[in-house]
């Protein structure tokens, strides 16, 4: 990529808040027409699509300071017209302060533009899938004509980086078509994955060294965890709903520690499942490491990555 086109990823990036990487942008990649997937569970890939990396943004002030509008009334008429007014007002004003506030978060990936220009799509999705047991049964197909599997997957990602360099984040909707129509919804999952932080003295090294492997390979671990999840997911609906109850989780989100109202669907590598009071999935680094737990560098290995287990069938 030459400078000139790294000057505009940037500028771009602060005027969009986000930086997408582009279908094809690599080989290494062969999707699969959607007639030779037949079975399990085909991803399906339209040309065009992107994934989107952005910085953590913290919403809690968006909002402030607008509520304290008054508007003149003389008879009810015109008290409900004052009040959408002010609504609308608000809602416009609290948008803008949002957009404002990506756009400051997104500055963390300034010193990642040239790593995540060069991240190739296709490349990256197939990393993922590779990195999946062989029991998940996902297949990556050619969205070009009508659907032969079992149940079709379509996602919607974005990638997020702690302001603190530490933790890439996932934010996955996946919807599940059983039976092929992309008119017909069976399911929809939200899951949300966080990797391990690391801390480093220089998090930028750590991330794009050796053409940015680290910033690839846990991407795909993340893509692949939150696609694992979401398939459990789905076919847990099949049995009985888990009715155990609700806890307060602590978890890291880079060094920052989380709170999280939710089940516990699952617990092991120093990692935990759960499922907030909205419905939504979430894999999280537990906020205390487990006395004698062997790391999770151990969990990530190709070999000896477990499978996500529990009341999840």
């Amino acid at each position: 990529m030459n400078s000139g086109l790294i000057r505009a990823a940037l500028i771009a990036s602060c005027c969009i808040g986000m930086v997408a990487v582009s279908a094809g942008e690599m080989p290494g990649a062969s999707p699969m027409p959607l007639a030779e997937c037949k079975s399990g569970y085909c991803l399906l890939h339209s040309k065009g699509e992107a994934l989107v990396y952005r910085g953590v943004a913290n919403f809690d002030e968006a909002g402030t300071g607008t509520t304290g509008l008054l508007y003149p009334a003389p008879n009810a008429v015109g008290l409900v017209a004052a009040v959408l007014t002010h609504g609308l007002l608000v809602g416009s004003a609290k948008q803008e302060q949002r957009k404002k506030i990506q756009a400051e978060a997104d500055k963390v990936l300034l010193p990642y533009l040239r790593a995540i220009g060069e991240i190739g799509y296709e490349q990256l999705w197939s990393l993922a899938i590779s990195r999946l047991p062989s029991d998940a049964k996902v297949r990556w197909a050619i969205d070009n004509s009508d659907l032969g599997s079992d149940s079709a997957i379509e996602s919607n990602l974005v990638i997020s980086m702690t302001q603190d360099q530490s933790s890439l984040v996932l934010d996955n909707t996946i919807v599940f078509r059983k039976g092929g129509g992309r008119e017909k919804r069976d399911h929809l999952s939200t899951v949300r994955v966080i990797s391990p932080a690391h801390i480093e003295a220089k998090p930028e090294d750590y991330w794009t060294k050796n053409s940015g492997e680290q910033l690839i390979s846990t991407s795909a671990d993340l893509i692949a965890d939150s696609l694992q999840v979401a398939i459990r997911d789905f076919e847990a609906l099949k049995s009985t709903p888990d009715n155990s109850p609700f806890k307060t989780i602590r978890y890291k989100e880079g060094e920052a520690e989380k709170f999280e109202r939710a089940q516990v669907l699952s617990d092991e590598c120093n990692r935990v499942l759960i499922r907030s009071l909205n419905g939504a999935l979430m894999l999280v680094p537990l906020a205390r490491r487990v006395s004698g737990d062997s790391g999770d560098a151990h969990c990530h290995q190709p070999d000896t990555k477990p499978h996500i287990t529990s009341s999840l069938p």
